[in-house]
């Protein structure tokens, strides 16, 4: 009977541990899936457009010097730019486009152009 006693507690410290164990899983789990949910968000939504002396920018249909003109953003203006591609095609070292969208409409403006910090977008 002796025996018994302590295979019994034995089991419910081993049964107790492994409840913590996968509680602790699932909390880790929750904060992976939090993390994953907003990794895709830009740290900085609103960014600065400095046209360097002109009225304003053209922003472009695609990502690239090949674009054509879709529409133009005003010198000063913040506009809600999101991710951002890199591609080969640089304006003053700026490789990187900054997607805007409104309206169902999409167009690019060159990181030249703008006063946003790459390191708080996410790329595309």
């Amino acid at each position: 009977m002796k025996l018994h006693l302590p295979i019994a507690v034995l089991a419910l410290v081993a049964s107790a541990l492994a409840l913590d164990s996968s509680a602790a899983s699932s909390a880790t789990d929750k904060d992976k899936d939090h993390e994953d949910k907003h990794k895709h968000e830009p740290k900085e939504k609103y960014c600065k457009i400095d046209a360097h002396g002109d009225a304003s920018v053209y922003c472009q249909t695609e990502p690239g010097l090949r674009g054509y003109v879709q529409a133009t953003v005003r010198d000063g203006a913040s506009y809600e730019l999101g991710c951002y591609k890199e591609i080969g095609n640089c304006l003053y070292n700026h490789c990187e486009w900054y997607k805007l969208e409104w309206e169902g409409q999409t167009c690019y403006v060159n990181g030249y152009y703008t006063e946003c910090d790459k390191e708080k977008h996410v790329k595309c």
